[in-house]
């Protein structure tokens, strides 16, 4: 039974994406005997700044939060009046947020008995309640040492019993019980003013995600793959990208790094002495093979430069993840679909094979509309968000399996 649907065939629901650059919401329709549908998105996006402040790029976030939101109030909401939706409302809302806004990791234990043990639910929530504890005390308490953290995500994502995976444990014997859990913390505060903003859409309750895990329910949805699925995650953002390996299915380790598509402009800006407008202009012409020939040596030479730090952030990335995995080729990257070409030929250096398992160059597909589309509709006033889109997949799928936890009012 689908926990959000109630006894309609359609529910509407909310989806928010937290970027580092911008804010994302989406009204999207779940269908008992279709795939999701999203009705209408829009973006917000904080200001361009030359320097950032934690406390200035905080207050940033909440304004274009309010802003993606009071859109959908103004111009989505609207769109249902005239339809059979129009006596709809958002039930739930799902919320997904990119670094910096969380820190995530995934944590191993086996526990040896002296005897086989009967798995219990209670006995499988103290293992994942123990490793909770020591998660805060070594990896949320650093990242946010002012700020009271809070785990809004966590999960055993796998369990083995004497060394084999095994989906439903419970009532079974074991000696040796393995429990692999992922858990994501942010401050207490920003979360807190996060969900009081979607509270004030509707009053809805709103699960939380980190955005790696909701870009893998989003990519097991289209290929199928559970326990088999093997690939890189990125999430490119405009200050930020995240690298997230994905073994088995779980996501085994995560690594970031503090370069996105701003920073790149940023930089380019600076090099080349020009405005902000002037320096995003300037990269996608480059791309686009539309530079003239007079500006293309000397901005060709900064635009190198610039993707420079991009590439050794993300091969510093990878050495880390490499250190402890081996690293498949296969690559799923969501970014603003302005530099998607970008990212694929970046991801795509010969310089990286030396990290695939294949020793062959990675192969990048961009997480987008097309991607999603066996999995998710568009309606006519979508402008086919790439995260919001991944975050309609993924909402469709948790909710769809009766789970409600993670869930704030």
């Amino acid at each position: 039974m689908r926990i959000f649907r109630g006894k309609t065939n359609e529910t509407l629901f909310l989806v928010v994406d937290i970027g580092s650059a911008s804010v994302g919401a989406a009204l999207a329709l779940s269908r008992r005997d279709d795939v999701p549908k999203v009705i209408y998105d829009t973006r917000a996006f904080m200001p361009f700044s030359e320097e950032l402040t934690l406390r200035r790029y905080r207050s940033d976030m909440l304004k274009a939060l309010r802003a993606a939101l009071d859109d959908l109030r103004k111009n989505g909401l609207p769109h249902l009046k005239f339809t059979s939706l129009g006596s709809l409302s958002p039930r739930y809302a799902y919320c997904s947020l990119s670094s910096p806004w969380y820190v995530s990791q995934t944590r191993m234990v086996t526990r040896r008995e002296q005897i086989p043990v009967r798995v219990t639910r209670a006995y499988i929530e103290k293992i994942v309640n123990e490793e909770k504890k020591h998660f805060l005390a070594e990896e949320a308490h650093k990242r946010f040492p002012k700020s009271d953290p809070y785990v809004f995500e966590e999960s055993a994502m796998r369990i083995t019993l004497e060394g084999y995976p095994v989906a439903r444990p419970e009532g079974k014997r074991a000696r040796d019980v393995s429990v692999t859990s992922v858990f994501s913390a942010a401050a207490r505060r920003t979360l807190a003013r996060v969900a009081e903003e979607i509270h004030s859409f509707g009053g809805v309750e709103t699960l939380l995600a980190s955005f790696p895990v909701t870009s893998l329910r989003a990519v097991r949805a289209v290929s199928g793959k559970e326990g088999a699925l093997s690939a890189l995650l990125l999430d490119v953002g405009g200050e930020v990208t995240d690298v997230s390996l994905v073994r088995g299915g779980i996501i085994a380790s995560n690594a970031s790094f503090p370069v996105g598509y701003r920073t790149i402009v940023r930089g380019l800006a600076h090099d080349l002495k020009t405005s902000i407008a002037e320096a995003r202009s300037l990269l996608r012409a480059e791309h686009e093979g539309a530079v003239s020939h007079m500006h293309k040596g000397r901005v060709g030479k900064a635009i190198g430069k610039r993707e420079e730090e991009w590439v050794r952030g993300f091969s510093s990335a990878l050495t880390r993840i490499a250190s402890s995995f081996s690293v498949p080729r296969s690559v799923f990257f969501a970014t603003d679909p302005e530099i998607a070409p970008l990212v694929r030929s970046l991801v795509a250096k010969e310089e990286f094979a030396q990290f695939s398992m294949a020793e062959e160059p990675f192969d990048a597909v961009a997480v987008n509309a097309a991607f999603l589309g066996d999995v998710c509709s568009f309606g006519k006033y979508s402008r086919r968000d790439p995260f919001l889109a991944a975050g309609v997949v993924a909402a469709e799928t948790v909710f769809g399996d009766g789970a409600g936890e993670n869930m704030i009012k």
